[in-house]
């Protein structure tokens, strides 16, 4: 909390109840609890003022019932709702075991997911078992994962909790299915179960596709999902990576809380990473990916409207990654990024590794695709927010991963970061026809 007693985050306004994160924002849907926002959507940033939170109680919030209640507060600190019933002791005690227990056939909140083999456990705050679930194929964690499927954003999941329906319910989301270890080859599927740890609904992701000439089989693997409201309707969507289990096609999936798709886009090449952002200032987020494309052998940063999301990436008409069973798409922006001199020794492709928001850029992680030892290097392309290039510097890990290389006679060049800089072509965007220098939106693609 800062000395003006400004509250940041939905975090820092729970800590000063002394509740969970889910706890106070329902307070604040269904008790209006005063909380602003930066944007007038829900999936932006939150703060409150502490001053205006004790005045919220002090007008005196529902009665204490269950978690949606709201706590009372005494010289700053808050009180557990059972202590305003204190006066008649056999009340209060009433009144205790009640909150404790929650209304009659609630069922109490999850607090933690647990894998222990082909089962999940939901288990409460108390750290007891609220229920188990037993699946026929194993379940994804990032601990059996491949290390090549990255993990690069920290709201990347393989499995969460989150009351999806805004219902005061946790629902479950976890993917199960074997990582594809050649010859064992088993599609994952997300489930996503009920707050009795009954099934509501499935997904599993890809179908049957053809590029060029070679048809690609079912069997899909879940990189990773993350819930977002991209939608702009008030309840979080559920955005579903997934590749093909042995080959180069890669799929984003965007999901309503019911499990029906609502949008799917079809990549040449293993899509890396996701983030929202606001593109062109109309207070609507895009999707903004990274990814590789492997026709191009280079690096990419899209960006697509997730109400018209449909469709195939960009590739050569008739070409071996040209999917003949899905039309393009209408990427707002699509562009590639150029490859460095260790990158094109190095590695087979190029790759977009993250992309974040600074205020007044977009920051793109491109790897050079080669480590000495635990280190790393890469580059990082600075955009402005229309995705013009403005800047390019090599990090802290770049000159050592290429003197190490030169030394080996890999590299016949010695190192010299402006010569590494100016050896990069330039940034090529596609117009929705071909691929041009200037930088451009997509805009015809659009109805």
């Amino acid at each position: 909390m800062r000395e003006d007693g400004k509250l940041d985050s939905w975090k820092e306004i729970a800590v000063y109840f002394q509740r969970g994160v889910r706890t106070v924002q329902r307070w604040e849907r269904d008790l209006g609890l005063p909380v602003h926002r930066i944007s007038g959507s829900r999936s932006k940033s939150v703060y409150a003022y502490t001053r205006e939170l004790d005045a919220w109680l002090h007008r005196g919030a529902a009665a204490p019932t269950d978690e949606t209640a709201a706590p009372a507060r005494v010289n700053g600190r808050p009180r557990w709702p059972y202590l305003l019933l204190a006066g008649a002791g056999l009340v209060a005690v009433t009144a205790v075991i009640f909150i404790l227990a929650g209304p009659r056939g609630a069922t109490p909140e999850i607090r933690r997911l647990e894998v222990q083999g082909r089962t999940l456990i939901a288990r409460d705050d108390m750290d007891r078992v609220i229920w188990k679930a037993t699946f026929d194929d194993p379940i994804r964690t990032t601990e059996n994962s491949s290390p090549s499927d990255g993990f690069y954003n920290a709201a990347a999941r393989l499995m969460d909790h989150a009351d999806l329906e805004h219902d005061g319910r946790s629902e479950v989301l976890v993917v199960t299915g074997a990582i594809n270890r050649w010859p064992q080859r088993i599609a994952s599927t997300l489930h996503c179960l009920d707050d009795q740890g009954e099934v509501r609904w499935e997904y599993r992701p890809g179908r049957v596709l053809t590029f060029g000439q070679e048809t690609h089989d079912d069997l899909w693997t879940i990189l990773f999902f993350l819930l977002a409201d991209v939608l702009d309707d008030d309840r979080p969507e559920i955005l579903v990576i997934s590749y093909h289990s042995m080959s180069f096609p890669s799929m984003l999936s965007l999901l309503d809380t019911e499990g029906i798709v609502r949008g799917e886009y079809l990549h040449s090449g293993h899509i890396m990473n996701l983030t929202m952002g606001d593109l062109d200032g109309d207070a609507r987020a895009e999707i903004f990916g990274t990814a590789i494309n492997n026709e191009y052998r280079e690096g990419i940063v899209f960006v697509l409207d997730p109400a018209q999301m449909d469709g195939a990436s960009p590739q050569t008409p008739d070409g071996p990654y040209h999917c003949i069973d899905v039309p393009p798409a209408r990427e707002k922006v699509y562009l590639r990024l150029p490859r460095d001199p260790v990158n094109l020794r190095m590695d087979k492709f190029g790759r977009t590794k993250w992309l974040l928001f600074d205020p007044d850029s977009i920051v793109v992680g491109v790897p050079c695709g080669y480590k000495v030892g635990p280190q790393s290097g890469g580059l990082n392309f600075y955009f402005d927010r229309q995705l013009i290039l403005r800047k390019v510097d090599l990090d802290s890990g770049y000159p050592l991963v290429y003197r190490h290389l030169h030394d080996e006679g890999f590299l016949a060049e010695p190192y010299d970061p402006q010569a590494v800089l100016a050896a990069l072509g330039p940034v090529l965007y596609w117009d929705g026809a071909t691929w041009v220098t200037i930088p451009t939106m997509a805009r015809h693609r659009r109805p």
